[in-house]
């Protein structure tokens, strides 16, 4: 396997991500196949449920760190150019429009 190229090294970035959240063992989880409560934006949400009277932290964690990962990572200083079309004509629907052209009664 070979090393990554300088143009291709991989987007750097730092990842800070506050977490709040209110754990109550009262809280009832959902049951399966039921849908979980929706939350209306600007009330306060509802206490999440311990399950086992524990929280899964890893779960939390992976929750929030997939939240928190920009989704398109840019590496600093990076521009996209994109490529000049090598045909006139040459684009994903040429075959056929080449395939319209043709008279009735030819072709397999």
């Amino acid at each position: 396997m070979s090393a990554i190229q300088d143009d291709r090294a991989a987007a750097s970035g730092r990842f800070v991500e506050n977490v709040d959240m209110l754990f109550s063992p009262d809280a009832a989880p959902a049951a399966d196949g039921e849908p979980e409560a929706r939350h209306v934006a600007g009330e306060e949400e509802p206490p999440e449920p311990l399950i086992g009277g524990a929280v899964d932290l890893g779960a939390i964690a992976i929750e929030f760190l997939m939240l928190g990962i920009d989704p398109y990572p840019r590496k600093a200083g990076a521009e996209f150019t994109a490529p000049a079309p090598d045909e006139e004509g040459a684009h994903p629907f040429a075959a056929l429009a080449a395939l319209k052209k043709k008279p009735a009664g030819e072709g397999a």
